[in-house]
């Protein structure tokens, strides 16, 4: 076999120069099983970069691959922003494309597999799409490539023929349009790939080590080092993506091989802080707590967080992640109330919200919330409810002072999921709406919710500082 030397990229995906910067865990991950199949892999993350673009020509020069790979983990930062990262990334492909416009040119990760069809027809410099799990298809596509990718003009450009790829699970490959009067090209998309097995993600590796320094001190709250402990999401919340990006069925990890990734990284990369980057973390209960059994019996010096599910956390398992290394809860119950929770699918109620937040207050641990706001069939009474709710977060977390945080976001729209069915059918989403770029419901009246949400939040913490109450103050 000859080997294929590849330049994997990480797409710019950060807003700003301040932003956290963490692993991009799919792209080691894909480059770990190319290496593992026997090519020459080196792995670029332009987010660590002020400016991504000479980094990008240096790197190139000095590779010179034979194909280039991009990951495109993230397509917009979400936290309500209207920033688009399509922009630089398809500045990135330009570049990459004006250098080297005969060298096939990859595109992955989960931003790109949101988005399949409609990047491709977007960016037509794209050759090869590969949508979810990378780590089979990828060093599939390099096979493909090492029996020949050939130049040859499409459109007066050189370029190469990737024709031969068509029909590889998991990928859009673009070929050239023979019957075509101009000779361009048209799309093959071929259906995925079967989801990845049990026994097949207790090898993936989601870190390398020459990345281990590259992230220190990038980050101020959020971990840059992530660990998977499953994939999949059976849950069918109205607005995620999560099952189609995982699938619904539950894969998991065995506790052994977390464990060992967990250590590793400590001991290979210096991380004394990951995230469990699981959709949820502590569903099913039973994995979960074999995970923290194991953690407590390695008494590792590695803090953690993760996402948790409310209806699914009982005092005992809040004790136990805890002792295990949790330092701190994090909670996307999403809906204030029981008809917001309802519209949006979460299949809890307000109970479960407020039992996990006691079960999680009576920790040393921190506890951060995330809510959606303004979502379909937001009323007045909602709205009430929403701000009684931090009044009771505030109340359960005041003894100990342990709320890290409440965040409150609006719903980002998403392409194949009941929110954006909804939306069209009530007339407010044109159903050929690609939804690539930031697209929020945030109707009238309640557009300015989060901010009284937030609002309220910070006055409850401004008391805690030992400044004078505002609304006391304005009473006397």
């Amino acid at each position: 076999m000859t080997a294929v030397r590849v330049l994997l990229l990480q797409a710019p995906s950060v807003e700003g120069p301040h932003a956290e910067i963490v692993a991009p865990l799919g792209l080691a991950a894909v480059a770990a099983a190319a290496r593992a199949s026997g090519h020459e892999v080196e792995l670029v993350d332009l987010n660590l970069e002020t400016d991504p673009f000479p980094a990008l020509a240096e790197a190139l020069g000095r590779v010179d691959p034979q194909a280039v790979g991009i990951g495109l983990r993230n397509i917009d930062p979400l936290a309500n922003s209207r920033h688009s990262f399509l922009p630089a990334f398809g500045a990135l492909l330009e570049v990459v494309r004006r250098g080297l416009p005969s060298v096939p040119l990859v595109v992955g990760g989960a931003g790109f597999s949101m988005f399949p069809r409609a990047i491709m027809e977007r960016y037509p410099s794209i050759d090869v799409g590969v949508f979810l799990e990378g780590e089979a298809t990828f060093p599939e596509v390099l096979a493909g490539l090492e029996r020949g990718a050939r130049p040859s003009r499409v459109n007066g450009t050189l370029r190469a023929d990737v024709s031969h790829l068509a029909g590889t699970p998991g990928t859009i490959v673009r070929v050239r349009d023979t019957s075509s009067a101009d000779r361009g090209t048209r799309l093959i998309e071929s259906p995925p790939r079967p989801w990845l097995s049990e026994a097949s993600l207790d090898v993936v590796r989601t870190w390398l080590p020459e990345l281990a320094g590259s992230y220190a001190g990038r980050t101020s709250y959020a971990p840059a080092a992530g660990v998977e402990t499953k994939r999949g999401c059976p849950l069918g919340c109205s607005y995620c993506v999560y099952p189609a990006l995982q699938g619904r069925r539950l894969r998991y990890r065995s506790p052994d091989t977390i464990v060992a990734e967990v250590e590793a990284l400590h001991r290979e990369t210096g991380a004394e802080w990951v995230h469990f980057n699981d959709p949820v973390l502590n569903y099913p209960a039973g994995h979960f707590r074999e995970v923290c059994r194991r953690l407590v019996e390695r008494g590792l010096p590695v803090r953690w967080t993760g996402f948790f599910r409310e209806d699914a956390l009982t005092p005992a398992d809040a004790e136990l992640a805890v002792r295990a290394g949790c330092a701190a809860f994090q909670f996307s119950g999403d809906g204030t109330c029981d008809r917001t929770l309802a519209r949006l699918r979460k299949g809890l109620t307000l109970r479960d919200v407020l039992g996990a937040a006691r079960a999680a207050a009576r920790t040393e641990a921190l506890s951060v919330y995330h809510f959606m706001v303004n979502v379909p069939g937001t009323d007045a009474e909602v709205a009430a409810g929403a701000l009684e709710l931090v009044d009771r977060l505030h109340g359960i977390h005041g003894p100990r002072e342990n709320l890290g945080a409440i965040v409150f976001n609006n719903l980002r729209v998403y392409p194949g999921t009941p929110l954006a069915a909804e939306l069209v059918t009530a007339g407010r989403l044109e159903p050929e709406d690609h939804l690539l770029f930031p697209t929020y419901h945030d109707p009238v009246p309640y557009q300015h919710l989060r901010y009284e949400l937030e609002e309220r939040h910070h006055l409850h913490a401004s008391r805690r500082t030992g400044a004078r109450d505002p609304i006391e103050e304005a009473s006397r």
